[in-house]
């Protein structure tokens, strides 16, 4: 169930445009939303014109949304809780507290939110460069889960680097500035940054502690293909000194774990292009090339080809 609330605070009003789960319409420029139930995060924060979303956008999760923000969800991206947004012309403010999974990456959620539960703040100040549109945004964010230690799990040799014996309630922080602007009615850029404090294991989204992304947006305006999109992003993550020897040492995450990590930063580029077809569909040749995969150096380099086929009505 998800119960969604808005109260307008001034006369003024502002367009949004129909997409995923929004009804185009006018919602009043100084508003206080409340969201309720079972929802995702990224509905909510880290948004960016230009890579946000996998269905129309960039496929690679770190170019997603900040590979390093380990956000509360299930196995299927929803969690449940509370969050509440403030707008105003050029600013908003956003806060949630939500739970977390019982057990990485689990379709569970643990009940025990004394102990086990999640919270977040992001900050936005939208502005204009030369008539030219972007937006500036910081989050931070607290999970608290029952996490292993790399580093208990590691100065206890009696649990053979399986980091499952070392859980117990504990806290994991992280930050990240994410920046859009529109350079021409066109032309789109953006720049992510985002690390956390890699202590713990990964608890629901993917093993990554330090990332850094950007990259650019361009309509076909200009070859008379208004619809259709060119994009190209580069992104590199890493992880924390602790995560980095669990893995060396031969222990494992939810998601990788090579037995005996060569350990180097993964760097991956992606670029696709979009051709709008008849009737809401848009075919879209997709490439990455992913070089030290999964942080070791004797994986890859991978290219990765495939062809996505969005319908929207």
């Amino acid at each position: 169930m998800l119960v969604l609330q808005t109260w307008g605070q001034g006369d003024s009003d502002e367009f949004v445009a129909s997409g995923q789960n929004q009804v185009s319409g006018y919602l009043c420029a100084s508003r206080i939303t409340l969201t309720a139930g079972k929802f995702s995060l990224v509905d909510l924060f880290d948004d960016n014109a230009c890579s946000h979303d996998a269905r129309t956008q960039f496929m690679n999760w770190a170019l997603m949304d900040n590979g390093a923000w380990d956000f509360a969800s299930d196995t299927r991206g929803c969690t449940y809780g509370v969050a509440l947004e403030a707008y105003r012309k050029r600013w908003a403010w956003r806060v949630a507290s939500v739970m977390v999974p019982k057990y990485a990456n689990g379709m569970q959620m643990d009940t025990q939110i004394a102990q086990a539960r999640s919270e977040y703040f992001e900050g936005e100040r939208r502005h204009a460069l030369h008539l030219h549109a972007g937006a500036v945004r910081l989050m931070a964010y607290v999970n608290h889960a029952h996490m292993g230690s790399y580093r208990e799990t590691i100065d206890t040799p009696v649990f053979g680097m399986d980091i499952t014996k070392s859980r117990a309630y504990r806290a994991k922080y992280g930050a990240g500035i994410n920046l859009e602007q529109e350079i021409a009615k066109d032309l789109g850029v953006f720049f992510r940054y985002g690390l956390d404090d890699g202590h713990t294991e990964t608890w629901a989204f993917t093993e990554i502690d330090r990332t850094g992304s950007g990259g650019f947006s361009l309509s076909g305006r200009r070859w008379s293909r208004p619809s259709d999109h060119f994009r190209l992003a580069f992104v590199e993550n890493g992880l924390s000194h602790d995560h980095e020897e669990h893995l060396s040492l031969g222990g494992n995450g939810f998601i990788i774990g090579d037995g005996k990590l060569n350990y180097g930063r993964e760097k991956v580029l992606e670029t696709y292009y979009s051709i709008a077809l008849k009737h809401g569909f848009a075919l879209a040749p997709n490439f990455q090339y992913v070089v030290n995969l999964a942080y070791n150096r004797d994986r890859g380099p991978v290219p990765i080809c495939a062809l996505r086929l969005h319908w929207q009505r």
